[in-house]
């Protein structure tokens, strides 16, 4: 919690769980520290630092962050997979803002702050799918369904996969039934 107070030295502390959640998942990718420069900030902290008024660091929601050793850019790629259609991203030279709002923003500081697209190239790695369970999780998760009935349902809802795939997937999916 300390990591998170506002640099003023107040006690109170706002930490958002899925901004937390965000953050160690960044750390479990590069697996090393995440260093936060400023998470919460109270509303006069914040304007004495120039923030914008309503900073979502007034509410817990964000953080400046960096990681030694790790380009600020691939910090930001990784954020930008991790929230492809929400939160804020700030690229800037020394560090990255990550913050958890519900709508999407990008943007590069140098200096000048300019908007962009997002912060575009990580991949996730290719993992090889060993059993009939992980390729049902990996379709599932491909469409963001959690259970095998649901994801049977969707797959004959679509019927535009090739007819092989589709006989496969209902055959594991059977097979499956009662282990998932």
């Amino acid at each position: 919690v300390y990591e998170f107070k506002c640099n003023d030295g107040s006690d109170t502390v706002y930490i958002s769980g899925e901004l937390a959640d965000t953050l160690q998942k960044i750390r479990n990718h590069f697996k090393k520290p995440v260093y936060i420069t400023s998470a919460y900030r109270t509303a006069s902290y914040n304007a004495k630092v120039g923030g914008v008024a309503n900073s979502y660091h007034t509410k817990g929601m964000a953080v400046d962050i960096y990681i030694k050793n790790v380009a600020c850019e691939d910090i930001a790629k990784f954020a930008e997979f991790l929230m492809p259609a929400s939160g804020g991203i700030g690229l800037y030279k020394s560090f990255v803002h990550i913050d958890v709002r519900p709508n999407r923003s990008r943007w590069k500081n140098f200096g000048k702050e300019v908007a962009t697209d997002g912060f575009f190239g990580y991949t996730e790695p290719k993992k090889e799918l060993e059993s009939a369970n992980d390729i049902i999780w990996e379709l599932g998760r491909r469409i963001e369904i959690k259970d095998v009935d649901t994801a049977v349902f969707e797959l004959e809802k679509q019927r535009n996969l090739n007819s092989s795939l589709y006989w496969i997937c209902r055959k594991l999916a059977n097979s499956q039934e009662g282990i998932l």
